[in-house]
C-alpha cells in the first residue's frame, strides 16, 4: 500500500488525518466497477478516475477553523495508472482561500480505491461568504488519460460553515456576478 500524503499533508492548510489511501489492493471481480452514485449511459464516455468529495465535520480552533473532509478516489483502468490529486479552497470570486496542495504522483491498480480523511485549516477570521472545496485528479494509464474534477460548496455565516447544494451556491453567492453584470 502506498501512502497517499507522504509531502501532500505537510503544506501549510492541508493536514493528513486519517488513514493513508489504500492504493494497490485489486477490486474482487463481483465488485462493481462502478460506483453506485455515478451516472453512466452505456456505451458512452466514463471518466476512469472517479472521485467523491465529502464534508465531515468543522471545529474551532487558534488561527482559523479546521474542516474534516473524506476524499475518495477510484480507478476505472483496465491497466496500472498513476495519478496526482490536489486540493484547494477559493471563495465566490474564484480567489484563493488556501493555495492548491499537490499529492506525489500515486500508483494504482485496475479497480483499485482508496479513501483519506484530510483537514483544511481555513485563515483566521475567515469573512462570512460562499466558498468552493475543489478536488482535482489527473491519472494515465498506457494508451489513456483522463481528469476529473470534484467540489464541495459552503456557505459561511455568523462564523458557521453548511454543506449547501450547487443550485444554491450559484443563485446566493456571487460566483455568477460578472456574467450577470453583462
Amino acid at each position: 500500500m502506498k501512502s497517499f500524503l507522504s509531502r501532500f499533508g505537510a503544506a501549510a492548510g492541508l493536514v493528513v488525518v486519517g488513514a493513508a489511501f489504500g492504493y494497490g489492493a485489486e477490486t474482487p471481480s463481483s465488485a462493481p466497477m462502478i460506483p453506485e452514485n455515478v451516472a453512466s449511459c452505456e456505451g458512452g464516455m466514463q471518466n476512469n478516475l472517479q472521485m467523491t468529495l465529502t464534508p465531515l465535520w468543522v471545529k474551532g480552533g487558534k488561527g482559523g477553523e479546521r474542516l474534516g473532509l473524506s476524499l475518495d478516489a477510484h480507478s476505472l483502468f483496465k491497466t496500472k495508472a498513476q495519478a496526482k490529486l490536489a486540493v484547494e479552497m477559493v471563495d465566490d470570486r474564484g480567489h484563493p482561500v488556501i493555495d492548491a496542495v499537490v499529492s506525489p504522483r500515486l500508483r494504482m491498480l485496475p479497480g483499485a480505491e482508496g479513501v483519506q480523511t484530510l483537514e483544511l485549516t481555513t485563515p483566521e477570521k475567515l469573512a462570512d461568504g460562499y466558498y468552493t472545496v475543489r478536488a482535482t485528479g489527473a491519472a494515465i494509464a498506457a494508451d489513456e488519460s483522463t481528469e476529473n474534477v470534484v467540489q464541495m460548496y459552503l456557505r459561511r455565516e455568523n462564523g458557521e460553515f453548511f454543506s449547501i447544494s450547487y443550485e444554491e451556491y450559484i443563485a446566493k453567492s456571487r460566483a455568477l456576478l460578472e456574467v450577470a453584470a453583462q
